[in-house]
């Protein structure tokens, strides 16, 4: 009988330490990121807690069982001293690594601080029986506990779009497919069979074959997306990840016009409380919150304090998981499925829908039917390849062809899958009568590498691989049957998207960029009729980490740090320069850096720039293989 008031008042006292410490906890972390990520959150707060106070709690009662102590008050200020001191050491380890050096006055300092606080600490808890005794801090954290788990159900639940009654024009469907290569397109010259759904979208609106992006990582090219403004001015560059909120975004634009505005995205760069979020009346970062409970848990109190003792995250079952940052992996089906889902009861108004699909992207995990081996899974061919790639994403020594063939046919298959969702995307709309009058566009933010010059992923070079992007616009069926299936060649970017949904919408007039100042982009919609070429001889260029691309007629030119690398031929030898034995064409190239390139650095940005990202975050990117 002794042993069990000791192991109750040992779990008491522990339960109550660890309570205390998961409000501040989980408090601090809500603050951290400016709102609860996932309703999963406050369960997983108080299990990780309950877990370490049942194994405090539980070693005090075993170890006073074995000691011989009889005083329930001991064991009381024993589990209340020892968690204390668990938790207050795994604070010091998490906050304040550089002064871990317990050779050092400082360090010494701050250890016996932490031994005498934890004595105290388990001192006014064992006090506290009067206020807070077992029975009613076991109905506390019960209630806790049932209070998270009501929210996580009540939260999980998906909410449906609001629109207007009368639709106020054509609905626009913005297709992004993250690091799709041009190339896989049957339109592009890829495979034929391999994106038949997108080939069929093809031949009924107009491809621009001449589609590049703005940069080669994710971020900067969904801001010039919505915004029309090119990274110079919308400020999301490099390694800034966060959309300033000084932007305006087409999402905005639309809902003033009278649209609902909603998106659907697995990418967990654009989390909402990142800023991608504004304009839209629903946005659904569902699919990749959940980031937030595991950034959470990796760097939770317990957590760092076993991690400091010879036991990271990384060496457990969730390591996989947390690897990557998600417990399963967000694909196309679960895309579609929350739009449409979000947008049946929305009434017969006008929609704005931005979906983001996540699936040509590494690690390459096609459905089966698509993209299986009966030789080796997926999951290993992935494993091979991170093992094999060097410092950007090169592969090192001797390439292994069979590995680069493999990864090539993973993400093919991925490919063929995201076309097969995106074509039951399409037919969902078709059934909700929504397809037909709609403008339909698809797009990428960049494309990936799969053995080309010895690089994979995104290995932040400037070759086509990763700026040629597809872009394909469906317009309503009511538009002339004469320029449905048109192949424009001309450079285009990014930064056309907004001024030409804009313009087709009759909402072109007087656009600037909210401070006054003419978008980058230039419309397409007279293109999309056939009209000749755009204003400015369609000169566009994308920037990545000190090095530039100007693009305009068949024609290319490389710069890095200002300086003219070479000009080689859109669809050509990419290493050839041209100018060599054209000099002039180093002069236009260099006239075009010098009116587009210096003339947008020295606008300035919108803002003071998007923003860098927390340490978790880019843990989650390096894995993903958006950071060295």
């Amino acid at each position: 009988m002794s042993l069990l008031i000791r192991l109750r008042f040992g779990l008491w006292s522990a339960f109550l330490v660890a309570f205390l410490f998961a409000l501040v906890d989980g408090g601090t972390f809500v603050a951290r990121v400016g709102r609860l990520p996932h309703g999963m959150l406050p369960v997983a707060v108080l299990f990780v807690y309950g877990a370490f106070a049942l194994a405090v709690g539980g070693a005090v009662g075993i170890a006073g069982g074995l000691l011989g102590t009889s005083k329930s008050r001991v064991s009381a200020i024993a589990g209340g001293a020892l968690g204390g001191l668990c938790l207050l050491s795994g604070a010091y380890l998490r906050w304040l690594p550089e002064a871990v050096r317990v050779a050092t006055p400082r360090g010494l300092g701050v250890l016996v601080a932490i031994g005498l606080g934890s004595v105290l600490l388990g001192a006014m808890v064992a006090a506290g029986r009067r206020f807070v005794g077992p029975r009613r801090l076991c109905g506390l954290w019960g209630g806790a506990t049932l209070g998270a788990v009501a929210y996580l159900v009540g939260s999980s639940g998906g909410a449906t779009l609001s629109s207007p009654d009368a639709p106020v024009g054509p609905d626009v469907y913005l297709l992004v497919l993250d690091t799709l290569r041009a190339d896989r397109l049957g339109v592009y010259g890829g495979e034929p069979g391999l994106t038949p759904r997108l080939d069929e979208l093809a031949a009924d609106g107009v491809t621009f074959l001449g589609s590049i992006s703005v940069s080669n990582h994710t971020p900067p090219p969904h801001a010039s997306l919505l915004t029309g403004t090119y990274p110079s001015r919308h400020g999301v560059r490099d390694r800034e990840r966060k959309f300033s909120l000084e932007n305006v975004t087409l999402a905005e634009r639309l809902r003033e016009a009278g649209w609902a505005t909603m998106a659907v995205v697995a990418n967990v760069q654009l989390q909402g409380f990142l800023g991608w979020a504004q304009g839209f009346d629903r946005y659904d970062d569902g699919l990749v919150s959940m980031y937030g409970v595991l950034d959470w848990f990796s760097e939770s109190l317990p957590v760092a304090l076993l991690s400091r003792a010879g036991l990271p995250v990384e060496r457990w079952g969730l390591g996989a998981a947390i690897q990557v940052g998600v417990f399963s992996r967000p694909t196309a089906a679960n895309v579609v499925d929350r739009c449409l889902e979000s947008m049946d009861g929305a009434g017969s108004g006008s929609i704005f829908a931005m979906l983001n699909f996540m699936d040509p992207h590494y690690p390459y995990e096609p459905p089966m039917e698509v993209g299986a081996s009966p030789v080796e899974p997926a999951a290993r061919t992935n494993g091979r390849l991170r093992r094999a790639l060097g410092p950007q994403h090169r592969l090192e020594g001797e390439i292994d062809h069979e590995l680069v063939k493999r990864i090539g046919e993973l993400y093919d298959g991925a490919v063929h899958y995201l076309d097969r969702e995106i074509g039951r995307f399409l037919d969902g709309l078709e059934a909700r009568g929504r397809l037909g009058g709609s403008i339909v566009i698809v797009t990428s933010d960049h494309g990936e590498h799969l053995g080309e010059y010895g690089y994979m992923l995104h290995a932040n070079t400037m070759y086509r691989e990763l700026l040629d992007v597809p872009l394909v616009i469906r317009l309503p069926e009511a538009w002339p049957e004469a320029h449905r299936g048109r192949l424009d060649s001309a450079p285009v970017a990014s930064v056309d998207l907004v001024p030409t949904v804009l313009d087709l919408l009759d909402l072109g007039e007087n656009v600037d960029d909210g401070a006054g100042r003419p978008l980058h982009g230039k419309s397409l919609a007279a293109r999309l009729e056939g009209q000749g070429p755009v204003s400015e001889a369609g000169v566009r260029f994308a920037d990545g980490q000190g090095r530039q691309v100007v693009a305009w007629g068949t024609h290319r030119a490389l710069f890095r740090d200002g300086a003219l690398v070479r000009v080689t031929r859109a669809g050509g030898d990419q290493m050839a320069d041209l100018s060599s034995a054209d000099p002039g064409l180093a002069d236009v190239a260099l006239g075009h850096f010098s009116d587009l390139v210096l003339g947008l650095e020295a606008e300035g940005p919108i803002a003071g720039g998007g923003g860098g990202i927390d340490e978790a975050l880019e843990r989650k990117l390096r894995a993903l293989g958006y950071v060295e």
